[in-house]
């Protein structure tokens, strides 16, 4: 038929796959999970073996959370395919019960929050495993009167670099919230808490100069207004990325690759790769939001001793990465924002350079 295409390369929905999987006889185990809302609802949703229905009932005040519970049938991970490597194939959007409760929240304007399991094939059931992707984050006891160093010279910023500034503070924070159930959005929200600062911190570059096969091509252009235009085309589409690494290597501590890394540190981030290794962070981030693309799986890795991937290439599912794609963890991430942010306070600040954080 005309107008008919061929998609079986795009990449299904997981609930897709499952509803698909399940009616073709895949065996399937019956799963059941507590979500959380804060507002009142009525009524339930069934969608093929999705179910999502009240579970606590009774007069609840407004913005008092209560429980709903969705239930579904589920296979096994072993029965997925494994085939050969292209761009779609590693999927980021959640689990299948995530994906219904993101399209309910878009349809409804409620926020839903997946909690856990609570019973599996008909028998209760509650997981309390925990992931820890930063364990420094728990370590030891923090004395909350540190903060006042911080505070005095927020206050004493420029009158220009307050509001950007707070604004990285936001980022970093809402990051430090996302960083062990959402990762990817606490990567986004640490690259953000950087590129806030960009626009106010550097004035345009005017050194317009591009890799020398570049500038060779240029060269072919014979009309000098055209080959002008051009390149402030060219130039400005690398711009902000340009000034996301500058920024970096502005405020990062000389020593910051050598302090606070755990005694059995694997394949540690050297200062030769460290230019590169931000600019990946930066096409990252910029892949994820603008062309869906998901992160190279390692940045959520748990393994926080090993600052880089020291394999060669990594597969899941049918997505590949290479070396020269790989971040960093999300470990190493938090550290350089935060490094770069502390930095830029007392830099930046107009009080007493005596007074450090």
């Amino acid at each position: 038929m005309m107008g008919m295409r061929n998609n079986k390369d795009q990449t299904e929905f997981l609930f897709e796959r499952e509803i698909r999987r399940v009616n073709n006889g895949t065996h399937s185990d019956l799963i059941e999970s507590e979500v959380i809302i804060d507002c009142k609802v009525s009524g339930a949703l069934e969608f093929d073996h999705f179910r999502l229905g009240l579970f606590d009932y009774g007069d609840y005040a407004r913005k008092e959370e209560r429980s709903l519970y969705i239930r579904h049938s589920t296979y096994s991970s072993d029965n997925f395919e494994v085939k050969n490597a292209s761009k779609s194939g590693y999927y980021h959007g959640g689990g299948s019960e995530d994906e219904i409760l993101a399209l309910c929240s878009l349809c409804m304007r409620r926020r839903f929050k997946l909690k856990g399991i609570v019973r599996q094939n008909e028998n209760p059931f509650r997981s309390n495993w925990k992931k820890v992707v930063h364990p420094e984050l728990y370590n030891d006891s923090e004395n909350l009167e540190t903060a006042h160093k911080a505070i005095t010279l927020a206050i004493h910023l420029p009158p220009n670099r307050k509001l950007p500034f707070m604004l990285a503070c936001r980022f970093y924070s809402l990051a430090l919230t996302q960083i062990e159930d959402q990762t990817e959005f606490a990567f986004v929200s640490f690259i953000s808490a950087v590129e806030v600062f960009l626009e106010s911190e550097f004035e345009d570059e005017t050194e317009m100069l591009f890799d020398s096969q570049t500038e060779s091509l240029m060269q072919k252009i014979e009309e000098e207004s055209v080959r002008i235009e051009i390149r402030k085309r060219l130039w400005k589409k690398g711009a902000i990325k340009r000034k996301f690494v500058k920024f970096i290597l502005k405020y990062i501590s000389n020593d910051f690759l050598d302090i606070n890394k755990p005694n059995k540190t694997v394949n540690p981030i050297v200062r030769d790769d460290l230019e590169k290794i931000i600019g990946n962070l930066y096409d990252a981030r910029s892949r994820l939001l603008h062309a869906g693309e998901p992160l190279p799986p390692t940045i959520s890795s748990t393994q926080h001793w090993a600052e880089m991937p020291y394999f060669s290439k990594l597969q899941i599912g049918k997505r590949t990465w290479t070396q020269n794609q790989f971040t960093p963890n999300i470990v190493f991430v938090e550290k350089l924002v935060h490094n770069v942010l502390v930095n830029y306070l007392t830099r930046t600040s107009q009080v007493a350079k005596s007074a450090k954080i």
